[in-house]
């Protein structure tokens, strides 16, 4: 009975490791192409660490969105009090979420896709003011994040 169980939860581990998106420099460039961010073009992919990309867009005024994509374990890393000022809990199609604007005019979203092993993290930057919740939420919408997670 123990060899059993044993076996059905290393199954069941393996499953959901095989299951895990499998993203690098070249996917998220692939995908960053043709992600659609009203108002500005695509700049290009880099590794800023080691397992961890980033792709970035940048409009006529030198503004950028970027997208990070992390190992899942980072999302704690996320849940940090800066400038006094905690990130807001929520969730984005049914994943945890947290939005923060503690370095305004900077803001960040990071979303926890648990089942695909990935957090993306939405941070804007050159702005002249903070990007709200909501409109992370748009941009996120309009780039179809999910077809880079399978």
């Amino acid at each position: 009975m123990k060899r059993l169980l044993f076996s059905a939860c290393a199954i069941l581990f393996l499953s959901h490791s095989a299951w895990a998106a499998k993203i690098d420099k070249a996917s998220l460039e692939n995908w960053a192409k043709s992600a659609h961010v009203a108002g500005y073009t695509f700049g290009g992919v880099d590794e800023t660490d080691p397992g961890v990309y980033m792709a970035a867009w940048m409009n006529s005024k030198e503004e950028m969105i970027g997208i990070h994509v992390h190992p899942v374990s980072e999302f704690k890393k996320f849940d940090v009090v800066i400038n006094k000022k905690k990130p807001v809990a929520l969730t984005y199609k049914g994943q945890a979420a947290l939005y923060t604007d503690a370095l305004a005019p900077m803001a960040s979203m990071a979303v926890n896709f648990e089942a695909a092993g990935k957090v993306i993290s939405l941070n804007n930057m050159g702005q002249p003011r903070a990007l709200t919740q909501d409109e992370m939420i748009k941009i996120l919408d309009s780039m179809g994040i999910e077809k880079l997670l399978k």
